[in-house]
């Protein structure tokens, strides 16, 4: 009857005859195939995850060196085509943002010089008692001209594109603000009117 009762360490084959298996060597057997499998998962989704991404970066795509031989990009490849294509978007996300913010300034200048000449009309609506003939208006306008271009002329400088817009810019600025004109108009009629 003794006979029949198994060794805790043993075990039966498939032939029946019993072997002997200690139970720490099961468990550690038991440990190590459920680290390969952990370890061949990760693998996996690396891989996945690889390929994901050499298939978003323009320019890292597998090609073929001759028919069926597929040349595939290596790991360190894909990394660095993206982090070159990260640090690109990056740059030109940080240019777009530069050029954004420039022109929220021109916009708000632009409002600026809009209030300045709104403010300009409505002024100049009450001022008006009666009405100006089309030849006085044309002698008013024909003097600003000659002042305003006499002005550009003397401001102007055309050694290159980047100098040319930034003299406009000046003399738009230092010529053209409302109340300057608006006493240039006031002095042409003045003279107008007095002769």
């Amino acid at each position: 009857m003794q006979e029949s009762r198994k060794r805790p360490f043993q075990t039966q084959d498939s032939s029946g005859s019993d072997t002997f298996e200690p139970p720490i060597q099961g468990k550690r057997k038991e440990k190590r195939n459920a680290h390969t499998a952990a370890e061949q998962k990760r693998r996996d989704t690396i891989k996945v995850a690889l390929d994901q991404l050499q298939q978003l970066i323009p320019g890292c795509t597998s090609f073929e060196t001759s028919p069926g031989l597929p040349n595939k990009k290596s790991k360190a490849q894909i990394l660095q085509k993206a982090i070159e294509y990260v640090t690109l978007l990056t740059d030109d996300r940080d240019k777009k943002n530069d050029e954004i913010l420039e022109m929220e300034k021109k916009l708000v200048a632009l409002k600026i010089v809009k209030e300045n000449y709104e403010k300009l009309v409505l002024s100049g609506e009450g001022n008006v008692k009666s009405e100006v003939s089309d030849n006085v208006k044309f002698t008013v306008f024909q003097q600003l001209m000659s002042t305003l271009l006499e002005s550009f002329r003397g401001t102007l400088s055309v050694g290159s594109f980047h100098v040319l817009s930034g003299s406009m810019i000046r003399w738009v600025e230092d010529y053209c603000k409302p109340e300057i004109v608006k006493g240039i108009i006031v002095a042409i009629v003045k003279s107008i009117f007095e002769s």
